[in-house]
């Protein structure tokens, strides 16, 4: 599973659009688009903001490898579920 894919998962677990999970991590709409739809890798800054927001940074370890760690509080969402997490 990729990394946009992964980012959509989460996107839908939350419930958020584009222009919520821009907000939440305070930034710029047009890249947070392209990194969903997979157009742009994303930069560090964003992941940084991503792995230090409150609520979303429980996915950190499974947006970046696709792995989990259950014990740290590192989780998938459920909808990704359709492609097993590891």
């Amino acid at each position: 599973m990729s990394f946009d894919t992964r980012l959509r998962a989460i996107i839908q677990e939350e419930r958020y659009s584009n222009q919520q999970l821009a907000n939440a991590l305070s930034f710029n709409l047009s890249a947070t688009a392209n990194y969903v739809t997979g157009q742009k890798e994303p930069c560090c800054q964003f992941l940084m903001k991503f792995s230090r927001h409150d609520y979303l940074k429980k996915y950190t370890i499974w947006l970046l490898t696709g792995n989990i760690e259950p014990r740290s509080g590192q989780v998938c969402p459920v909808f990704s579920t359709q492609e097993p997490c590891v």
